[in-house]
């Protein structure tokens, strides 16, 4: 069952790599429909949460806080749990008796074979959850048995204060912009790393201050924070 996990099988493009490989603080993840954006991202999440990134250090193996804002808890619901916590972020195929991540252009023969590979979150590591509605798949929160745990907010509320993160993700677009700034905060204790996944039309002010940074950064060849840009064709 182990060997069968997801956070194994996974194989990054070689785009995703360089994302999963960056070490800078603030990291943004632009990419449209298709372009394997929310995967990787997510990947990341589970990684950082289960102790399991492949860059020794770069998260706590034990006791830190993922925090993840959707738009609102629609959001939460219907891209952020299923990503995590269900099954099917990416499909894998069977070859004699291993399992590995289906890839579409070499197998195109066997796509019948594909099946969905199971949670990024494997449910061995889960400790405990809290649930704003359950059946519509709010989660407030998720204790893992390595003592991570992850929240879960709606932009649409106020952001919380008084606590500390070691990772921060935001998946597309923020109803409240003040998220940024307070989710800065809550890192700069434990030195822990921001993340904003983003179509690329979004025309969000606290994103497009970002993107700046970015367009700086790389014009004096610093790397506090980095872009990566996925697209559609090299997913």
């Amino acid at each position: 069952e182990r060997r069968l996990e997801s956070l194994r099988l996974y194989r990054p493009t070689p785009k995703q790599e360089l994302f999963h490989k960056s070490l800078s603080s603030e990291t943004l993840v632009i990419g449209g429909n298709r372009s394997g954006k929310s995967l990787s991202t997510f990947v990341e999440d589970a990684w950082a949460a289960t102790g399991t990134h492949p860059i020794d250090g770069k998260y706590p193996a034990e006791n830190g806080n993922l925090i993840i804002i959707g738009q609102n808890w629609k959001h939460v619901g219907l891209v952020i749990v299923p990503y995590l916590f269900k099954a099917g972020a990416f499909k894998i195929i069977k070859d004699g008796k291993n399992w590995r991540a289906f890839d579409p252009v070499a197998d195109a023969d066997r796509a019948e074979e594909a099946k969905p590979a199971p949670p990024l979150i494997p449910p061995r590591m889960i400790k405990a959850q809290s649930w704003l509605l359950k059946s519509a798949g709010y989660l407030n929160s998720c204790e893992l048995v390595n003592g991570w745990t992850i929240y879960c907010f709606s932009s649409e509320g106020d952001p919380p204060q008084g606590f500390q993160a070691d990772r921060v993700h935001i998946d597309e677009d923020l109803a409240n912009e003040q998220w940024v700034p307070e989710m800065q905060a809550r890192l700069a204790d434990r030195k822990g790393r921001f993340c904003w996944s983003a179509m690329p039309h979004s025309k969000n002010e606290a994103l497009i201050g970002l993107n700046e940074r970015c367009d700086k950064a790389e014009e004096e060849g610093t790397k506090d924070i980095q872009r990566h840009v996925l697209r559609f064709l090299d997913n």
